[in-house]
């Protein structure tokens, strides 16, 4: 049997700061994939002729440059359309490709082939590339090798509050992507993690239970946007519990659609309250920088208090979830930041 390969898509739009890591990542890898194809959406900054540079370097590196912005999504599916090969991996620009990734990733999928995708670990990171904690959900808690989870175990786990699949380390056998639909452009920054759920519990899921990517977390990014915009996140909820319920409703009996509504609005109403305390927090900072003096002790009072109620505001917010999901979320989410009064 000759060995899978893999075709990987690039989207890319005003990202010239972090191109040329994710490009020199890839090409880096030990495993050498089919082809890389940039697609820059119409960037403003220099991003298409940086990966114009690297195409002509490169051979395997293809470049397509839209005349005008299409959107995340509609990137994505252009970069699905055009693939060739067994696998299809797409990742996020500002994120960064660990060594390893392509080929650890490829050796599990090329044992299990029936798989629908295989994911890995992650290490978060901020702005200036500082690891801050190290994602480690690991769904069978197995080492050092990637394993498959059959159907019937993703959907046991999915009963869990955090689900494993990382979308920066996320390769997808590239028929099963396209046989459920790709990447929905009426699901919007959720476009992929749907697809993660649903290629799961359809055809089962591998893991590298070792960290193969960073993660950059930022608040200014396409889902954070996504996030704090209340009628947005319940259009993208609303439009992927008909999905569910109507196209995939052979994998979704009806405690999951509850649980994964619960937990969906309890992380929306979560991010939308977070992006609101920390507006008052930074207002509150400025004004102590700025020099109040007269005022500091009480400004910093304040600080600490919000920094409280942002804890407990999370907590009343647990009330969403159902009770299976709540001493977990506590566990993980509610009583470290209750500790570090945050």
């Amino acid at each position: 049997m000759s060995a899978p390969t893999l075709w990987i898509g690039v989207p890319s739009y005003n990202h010239a700061r972090y191109l040329p890591g994710m490009l020199d990542a890839l090409l880096a890898q030990s495993y050498r994939p089919l082809g890389i194809t940039v697609i820059d959406d119409a960037s403003t900054d220099d991003s298409a002729e940086i990966a114009r540079g690297y195409a002509r370097r490169n051979p395997i590196v293809r470049v397509i440059v839209h005349e005008r912005n299409l959107g995340v999504t509609a990137t994505l599916e252009e970069l699905l359309e055009m693939a060739t090969g067994d696998y299809f991996y797409a990742p996020a620009v500002d994120d960064r490709v660990l060594p390893g990734m392509l080929e650890k990733s490829m050796a599990v999928l090329a044992r299990h082939p029936s798989a629908g995708l295989c994911s890995a670990q992650v290490y978060a990171i901020d702005q200036d590339g500082v690891r801050t904690k190290l994602d480690a959900d690991n769904p069978l808690g197995l080492g050092p090798q990637g394993y498959y989870m059959a159907p019937a175990q993703c959907r046991a786990l999915v009963r869990r509050p955090a689900f494993w699949v990382h979308g920066n380390t996320a390769i997808f056998r590239r028929g099963a992507l396209i046989a459920v639909g790709g990447y929905r452009k009426e699901l919007g920054y959720h476009a992929d993690g749907l697809m993660h759920l649903v290629l799961a519990l359809a055809h089962g899921a591998c893991f590298v239970p070792e960290p193969l990517a960073e993660e950059m977390r930022l608040p200014n990014t396409y889902s954070s946007r996504s996030k704090s915009n209340e009628a947005e996140m319940r259009r993208i909820r609303d439009t992927a519990l008909a999905l569910m319920r109507g196209e995939h409703a052979g994998l979704f009996p009806r405690w999951l659609l509850r649980r994964w509504q619960g937990r969906w609005d309890f992380w929306r109403t979560m991010a939308q309250a977070d992006q609101e305390f920390r507006r008052w927090e930074d207002g509150l900072r400025r004004i102590l920088e700025a020099g109040e003096r007269a005022n500091g002790r009480l400004l910093s009072l304040g600080l600490w208090a919000l920094r409280w109620a942002r804890a407990l505001h999370r907590l009343a917010g647990l009330l969403l979830l159902a009770p299976f999901d709540f001493g977990p979320v506590a566990r993980a989410e509610i009583l470290p930041r209750l500790r570090r009064g945050r």
